[in-house]
């Protein structure tokens, strides 16, 4: 029977470099930031303009926890303890 060899040669320095940046949160979530933005945007567009007072106020907050990421997106406009922009959806 024959016998079977082989030889690598190079380098794995791209490769391990690669695997240490995904390593970090932040290298791994970098795109998040432009699509909270996106749906920032979206939000913004699609708000009844009045006033334009609730479309100015959406922003987003993305929160890593256990492991998970999320992105929620808040609206501050309030009209005494009801936020406005529930009730514009309601």
């Amino acid at each position: 029977m024959g016998v079977v060899s082989y030889k690598i040669t190079g380098s794995t320095r791209r490769t391990q470099s690669f695997l240490t940046k995904m390593q970090s949160s932040s290298a791994l979530y970098a795109g998040l930031e432009s699509l909270a933005q996106r749906g920032v945007s979206a939000l913004q567009a699609a708000t009844p303009k009045k006033t334009g007072l609730t479309a100015a106020s959406w922003s987003y907050a993305i929160e890593t926890k256990n492991g998970n990421v999320s992105i929620s997106w808040l609206n501050t406009n309030k009209n005494g303890t009801a936020n406005v922009a529930i009730l514009l959806q309601y």
